[in-house]
């Protein structure tokens, strides 16, 4: 490359920016905001400004990394031990007991409480349910391992109902073409537990459904021991009735 005169060979990045970019000023001249700006290609003929103190950062980066290994190799804990062995199985034993047990949609914690209307009449409220053991189902008619399930859930729950073990099959009705489509899929099946018609997506949302059916297992206190994302089958069911989670 040869250089015009009184021009360097290789320009630097300023004169790179002066003749590729606007400035702010100008910027504020243009009508319409800038979005969405990509810089394709383009080279810089002189080392990065940064690069030193970029170095000595991942340096430091590394060395925090080394020492924090050390002190987990010596304490004798394995990564994650503390969110999925000992710690967490105690705080879930607890949970299991104390009044005062946080409320989420996760295992260990209270099940969010929600009041919803009932396809036989009426409403239902989950709390009402207390010193039983719940089968928290979430289904839709149109889903097919959901209409799979339904038949085990309605065998197990004929055999189990009043004996401290209850079924809830909360409907997501806002994804139904209409009730009428579970209305008549009930009846078809002659399913005699409580189905609650989640018309407005507060259920779901409480309990962050994401996939159906989906299923939570509740104990006496109300605590969620155990959450099953995918079809029930009788194993399953027997299991819980039986006092498993």
């Amino acid at each position: 490359m040869h250089a015009e005169k009184g021009r360097p060979a290789h320009p630097g990045f300023s004169e790179i920016a002066g003749r590729n970019f606007l400035s702010s000023d100008d910027r504020s001249k243009k009508a319409g905001p800038v979005r969405n700006i990509r810089v394709i290609g383009m080279k810089i003929n002189r080392p990065f400004p940064f690069q030193k103190d970029f170095v000595l950062l991942l340096i430091f980066i590394s060395l925090f990394l080394v020492v924090f290994s050390f002190h987990g190799f010596f304490s004798g804990k394995e990564p994650g031990q503390d969110r999925e062995g000992g710690q967490g199985e105690e705080s879930v034993r607890t949970a299991a007991v104390g009044e005062d047990a946080e409320e989420g949609p996760e295992v260990g914690k209270r099940a969010p409480d929600f009041q919803l209307p009932a396809l036989s009449g009426g409403r239902i409220r989950l709390s009402d349910y207390r010193g039983k053991r719940v089968v928290l189902n979430f289904w839709a008619s149109w889903c097919g391992p959901c209409r799979e399930e339904m038949p085990e859930m309605a065998e197990f729950y004929g055999k189990r109902r009043g004996g401290g073990v209850e079924i809830l099959a909360v409907n997501m009705t806002f994804s139904e073409r209409n009730r009428l489509a579970v209305e008549e899929f009930a009846r078809e099946g002659g399913f005699t537990f409580p189905i609650l018609l989640d018309e407005k997506e507060a259920a779901a949302d409480l309990y962050r459904i994401i996939t159906i059916p989906t299923t939570y297992f509740l104990n006496e206190e109300g605590i969620i021991t155990g959450i099953r994302i995918g079809p029930l089958d009788k194993k399953i069911l027997e299991n819980f009735g039986e006092g498993g989670k």
